[in-house]
């Protein structure tokens, strides 16, 4: 747990990218080859005609990064690229391909966090704050078959792409507490729990009450993760908000979520805190505070 208020960071507004074929994307040899070493995922034709088809983009999601238009910190020190899902490409390396098409400094630092499940972003905020530095984090999701979209008893993952910044300037969502734990952590933490699902309701009690705030008068964002969790979460607090898109985002996951929430009128919470959560039992959350100011377009 890293409790930064003190520390004045900000999230940007997240901008995510929506627009979603049926057609499976054109397969590179990277990806032939991974496949042939890993074994392909066979399926029943039952799970994969209950598929939705619309799960793919029409290029590799982090092609599509400088079509967001994102806002460059001017102190930019880091660009962070976050995935659960392998990123097989013929193209460079995803951070150096979006290093070189924002035209980024060359003193700009990349790299990924890919062996972390769903919590992987959290982890790149908390490098961002740890280091003292204005950070761009890209989360990335991509699919390339029926097979690999397929989570037993949750929602599917889809390709997916979500582009914030964590910086000093003054933004909306000031960050006031992040933390994750793996399976082995919460398994320590919370003995008394029996699931994932269990313990990350319990943690983010223990937020609530840790910070001083009411049920009543914070929003919960879980990830899409599953029906029995969204459920779960419904059950326990009164204000939860989601996307409807009927998939799981993995890494990008809440950030979907909040998007959403930010650019709609009728929804308004001082205090968020987002959940993630995967299928190795890894758990987290970002708890958020939003300044919300009338007449401004933020960033």
């Amino acid at each position: 747990m890293l409790s930064v208020e003190k520390h004045e960071f900000f999230l940007s507004i997240p901008k995510t990218k929506r627009d979603y074929i049926c057609k499976e994307k054109k397969k590179c040899r990277e990806h032939g080859v991974y496949y042939k070493i890993k074994g392909k995922r066979k399926l029943p034709p039952d799970l994969i005609n209950a598929i939705e088809e619309n799960i793919y983009f029409n290029k590799e999601p982090f092609t599509f990064v400088k079509n967001l238009s994102p806002i460059i910190p001017s102190n930019l020190e880091y660009l962070i690229c976050c995935y659960e899902t392998y990123q097989l490409s013929n193209l460079i390396f995803p951070p150096l391909f979006i290093k070189k098409t924002l035209e980024l400094n060359n003193n700009v630092n990349v790299f990924s966090v890919t062996d972390s499940g769903s919590i992987s972003p959290l982890i790149a905020i908390e490098w961002s704050i740890m280091t003292n530095c204005d950070t761009i984090i890209v989360c990335l999701e991509d699919i390339y078959s029926k097979e690999e979209s397929y989570v037993k008893d949750g929602y599917n993952r889809a390709d997916s792409l979500a582009l914030f910044n964590v910086a000093k300037n003054k933004n909306p969502l000031q960050i006031i507490e992040v933390g994750h734990y793996n399976r082995h952590q919460s398994a320590y933490k919370f003995p008394d729990c029996k699931n994932a699902i269990d313990t990350l309701i319990m943690l983010t009690n223990e937020i609530l009450c840790r910070n001083g705030l009411e049920k009543e008068n914070t929003l919960i964002i879980p990830q899409v993760f599953s029906k029995n969790f969204i459920n779960k979460v419904i059950k326990e607090y009164p204000h939860v908000y989601f996307h409807s898109l009927n998939k799981n985002f993995a890494t990008s996951d809440p950030f979907y979520s909040l998007e959403e929430v930010i650019v709609n009128p009728n929804i308004y919470f001082n205090n968020i805190i987002l959940l993630f959560i995967d299928s190795h039992g890894s758990i987290g959350y970002l708890l958020l505070r939003y300044h919300k100011v009338e007449g401004r377009d933020w960033p």
